[in-house]
């Protein structure tokens, strides 16, 4: 999860560099301090579904705010997030036959990606569609093609394969 931690930094440098004042810039700094309490639960393993739904709101709702102001590096930090869980917790599940893990995870990762779809959905303008697939498109492409894809689950692969 060091990557994560970079791409957080990253995202902070670029809040505090922003051109942003007043409330819109508090309301950033806000947001993006909320992630680093929120990604202390993503180093947890085993997750219960109360931690899961956290995960899931936080990730969908809050990061959209993000999104709209700082694209690539919040875009950046939700394609790190993602291809952290995946690997360390998704797969890990996987491969020691935790069903209940890899079925919470997969919900978290649906919710952030759904969190993108729905930036998209209200930003539909060529940056934010060349800011997806800069930041997001490499690492879903990796993913989804992988030996593994076949195990995740079909809401997970139905929600990135249209989009790609």
């Amino acid at each position: 999860m060091d990557s994560v931690d970079d791409a957080l930094h990253h995202l902070k440098s670029s809040v505090a560099q922003s051109q942003l004042e007043g409330r819109d810039k508090k309301r950033l700094a806000d947001t993006a301090a909320q992630i680093s309490t929120h990604l202390v639960l993503l180093k947890l393993s085993p997750i219960s579904e109360q931690i899961a739904e956290n995960l899931r709101s936080f990730l969908r709702e809050s990061l959209r705010v993000l999104y709209a102001i700082l694209p690539t590096p919040s875009l950046r930090l939700a394609a790190t997030i993602f291809e952290a869980v995946y690997h360390e917790r998704i797969f890990s599940a996987i491969t020691s036959g935790q069903h209940e893990q890899k079925n919470r995870w997969m919900s978290v990762l649906y919710a952030l990606l759904s969190g993108v779809l729905d930036y998209l959905d209200e930003h539909a303008s060529a940056d934010a569609k060349e800011a997806i697939g800069q930041t997001l498109f490499p690492v879903l492409s990796d993913i989804c093609v992988s030996l593994s894809a076949p195990r995740t689950g079909v809401d997970l692969r139905y929600t990135v394969r249209p989009h790609i």
